[in-house]
């Protein structure tokens, strides 16, 4: 995270600590059934100190969306506020993967460091490819999953936007 901050990357943070309702159903199963619920508290971390009102409603709709599902314990969500800051941050992530400029990236989620970056901006104005649903849905369907496969977790991710209920949907 302190790269993201060297290189100016306005983030808000949200901190995802979930507590288990019942301690003696396991977590995966938790997760899966929507019984795990959203406890979250959140720190800005802005270039100027304090977060812009469109920065805060970008915060506000990802906790909207997800808050319609089971969230995974102790994962954390940043937010880039800005497509400017967005781009920045992106671009490695286009190199290391061989994506092509105009492919469109709307999240990143690293299975193994337990934390998820979406793109703000698109929470609030997103574009003819996708919904702000559909955002949080395929990024939590990574964490789900354990996943890096994209089909797989986008073939999740609809089927949770279709309203299954095999859904980790609350």
């Amino acid at each position: 995270m302190s790269q993201l901050l060297a290189v100016g990357v306005l983030l808000a943070a949200l901190s995802m600590d979930i507590v288990a309702q019942n301690i003696g159903i396991p977590i995966a199963k938790a997760f899966a059934s929507g019984q795990l619920p959203v406890v979250p508290s959140t720190l800005f971390i802005p270039k100027n100190g304090q977060a812009t009102d469109e920065c805060q409603r970008e915060l506000q709709t990802f906790k909207v969306i997800a808050s319609r599902f089971a969230l995974p314990r102790k994962w954390r969500f940043y937010v880039v506020c800005d497509e400017a800051s967005w781009d920045s941050y992106v671009h490695h992530i286009r190199v290391e993967k061989h994506l092509a400029p105009s492919t469109p990236v709307y999240g990143v989620t690293y299975l193994d460091a337990g934390y998820t970056i979406m793109r703000g901006p698109k929470l609030l104005r997103p574009d003819a490819l996708t919904t702000p649903e559909h955002i949080v849905a395929h990024e939590l369907a990574h964490i789900y999953l354990q996943s890096i496969d994209e089909i797989s977790v986008e073939a999740l991710a609809m089927l949770w936007l279709a309203g299954n209920n095999a859904a980790p949907i609350q």
